[in-house]
């Protein structure tokens, strides 16, 4: 478990310098909101629920072809008592302008705060952390090559709370861009992303 926080935390610290970087300016969090610190038992039961949009291109193994691409992936995550944390995602876009989206992209997921979560999926081998730190919520996953962090950044007005969140799809130094399995292809094979930007993002805070 040790080796793969590391395995974690060295694609984080070595491969953000070359992360495909959001294309707007990173939201920051309600200027109304206090620079208090939000723990985990300010969390509990709470729900966040936000929508990312990308935009680049993708490369499917079984042609070799460079085709644009955008989609929109939505996260609804719910933290639990003792730092647990459950979330689902969907995602829905087009490559090529053609539409793709299906509950073959709908999945489930939970783990703990702070651990190491390495379940494998139909996506193949995954290592999957969440953290929490001054008031930001990490999500960072590594995939068969490269990964992916996403930042939910909290605030606090009054007794609520309101979030802004940012993400990126991280290259591996030296390895080449980010790539999973082909989930959604019958064919099977690796899909890449290349060039990603995020184009867009919603981020909403309620309590269960």
């Amino acid at each position: 478990m040790r080796v793969l926080l590391s395995l974690l935390m060295f694609v984080a610290v070595l491969v953000s310098a070359r992360a495909q970087s959001p294309a707007q300016p990173q939201p920051s969090p309600d200027p109304q909101g206090t620079s208090e610190e939000i723990g985990i038992d300010d969390l509990q039961s709470t729900i966040i629920t936000f929508d990312i949009g990308f935009t680049g291109h993708t490369r499917w193994s079984g042609d070799n072809i460079v085709r644009p691409m955008q989609f929109k992936q939505r996260f609804k995550v719910y933290i639990g008592p003792g730092g647990s944390i459950s979330w689902t995602t969907d995602e829905n876009g087009r490559v090529s302008g053609s539409w793709y989206s299906g509950p073959e992209l709908h999945l489930s997921y939970s783990a703990l705060i702070g651990r190491t979560d390495t379940k494998p999926e139909k996506f193949g081998k995954r290592a999957i952390v969440w953290t929490l730190e001054g008031n930001i919520l990490t999500y960072l996953r590594v995939f068969e090559r490269g990964g992916k962090i996403v930042k939910i950044m909290l605030s606090r007005s009054d007794s609520s709370l309101g979030c802004a969140v940012t993400s990126a799809y991280l290259q591996e130094v030296g390895v080449g861009n980010p790539m999973i399995k082909a989930g959604r292809q019958k064919q099977g094979g690796y899909r890449e992303y290349i060039g990603m930007k995020q184009t867009s993002s919603t981020c909403r805070v309620s309590k269960k």
